[in-house]
């Protein structure tokens, strides 16, 4: 899902003649958005486990 949604924003920037920014005002970069998002679930699966 994550894929499509940065391929649609990256086809939007290019026609606004924008860049893709994360909310830090870096360059939106998707391997490493993925890797968050892994991490991110990786967090909940523990703190679920937790409980």
């Amino acid at each position: 899902m994550l894929e499509v949604i940065a391929q649609v924003t990256s086809q939007l920037a290019a026609r606004l003649n924008a860049r893709m920014l994360t909310v830090h005002g870096k360059s939106f970069n998707l391997p490493e958005a993925m890797n968050e998002v892994q991490d991110f679930r990786a967090k909940i699966a523990a703190s679920d486990t937790d409980n």
